[in-house]
């Protein structure tokens, strides 16, 4: 018969806390900030110029889309003004209210410190984000990278459509009949000698003799 034994637990060590992390400085957060939001812009105004492009046929425009970025930024700049607002009305509610919070959005009286940081933060922002909109460069620069990444995602479309055409090539009556023609006159080709004629502007001799390419 077997003896259970009581096994024997390790007393647990008290928890300790660990030790706060001071939150960087409001600067350093407002500098992540406009990263972000230079980003977001970049994406925005690259839709804004492939919309215009495949629904109205409209060529690139460097004034049209330097307005569509200054209109992104002013956006970003009133939402995170509203930010700022509802921070500092919640720190004004949440003033007089002392205990633990019930949920996420209910602030007390031990909460007043970030959210004072918050609204630096979205205020901060705001401001910086007004400034940039009328710095030339950096709306230029925003620009630039939004055309360079409409024009890479339109190439990418169009090659990926060409490849799915060509990858299924029409083969009609007319293409079999000439293709032994085709073939006889691409073997007969003096390729040297179209090399030596060929224009120094790089553009290739014209022939007038028979196309086996028409009937």
């Amino acid at each position: 018969m077997g003896v259970w034994r009581k096994s024997r637990r390790k007393p647990m060590k008290p928890y300790v806390a660990p030790p706060e992390v001071a939150p960087p400085p409001v600067e350093h957060a407002v500098e992540e900030g406009l990263l972000i939001a230079r980003s977001w812009t970049v994406v925005e105004v690259t839709n804004w110029i492939i919309e215009r492009a495949l629904r109205d046929g409209a060529s690139y425009d460097a004034e049209a889309t330097q307005a569509a970025v200054r209109r992104e930024l002013g956006r970003m700049a009133d939402e995170q003004e509203e930010y700022a607002d509802l921070a500092r009305e919640a720190r004004q509610t949440a003033f007089q209210r002392r205990g633990s919070a019930r949920h996420q959005h209910d602030y007390r009286a031990g909460d007043l410190s970030a959210l004072s940081r918050r609204r630096e933060v979205y205020s901060g922002l705001a401001a910086e984000l007004r400034r940039v909109s009328k710095d030339e460069e950096f709306v230029a620069a925003i620009a630039e990278s939004a055309r360079e990444r409409a024009w890479g995602d339109l190439e990418r479309a169009i090659q990926a459509k060409l490849d799915r055409v060509l990858d299924e090539p029409v083969v009609d009556e007319h293409y079999r009949r000439a293709r032994s023609q085709r073939l006889r006159w691409f073997r007969d080709l003096d390729l040297a000698a179209l090399i030596a004629a060929n224009p120094k502007d790089g553009s290739m001799p014209v022939d007038d003799g028979p196309n086996p390419y028409e009937d």
